[in-house]
């Protein structure tokens, strides 16, 4: 299971800064068991493709000249499978130091 990503953001700010960004990803899954998760069903030994859309939506607290990063946000996913649309609303905290 290796994902093709692309996607986009953009970040503007001084210390406090918005981020936006969005893209797409293509996932090849092979999938041997069942699994029964929102409304998406798999049986025994199936191949899928999906094509899954993102867009975050987030602040990052970063100073110019490095420190400490301090990110939060949302990120809402988009799966299409087999004529089905569901969203999976992912939000995040993230915690780093720049050097």
């Amino acid at each position: 299971m290796n994902p093709v990503i692309l996607g986009t953001s953009y970040i503007r700010g001084n210390k406090w800064k918005i981020e936006a960004g969005g893209g797409i990803s293509y996932w090849v899954i092979s999938i041997t068991g069942t699994i029964d998760y929102a409304d998406i069903n798999f049986s025994e030994s199936e191949d899928e493709n999906m094509l899954l859309y993102y867009f975050t939506l987030g602040i990052r607290y970063q100073k110019p000249a490095g420190g400490l990063m301090l990110r939060l946000g949302i990120s809402p996913i988009f799966i299409n499978y087999d004529d089905q649309s569901e969203i999976a609303p992912l939000p995040y905290l993230s915690l780093g130091y720049l050097f």
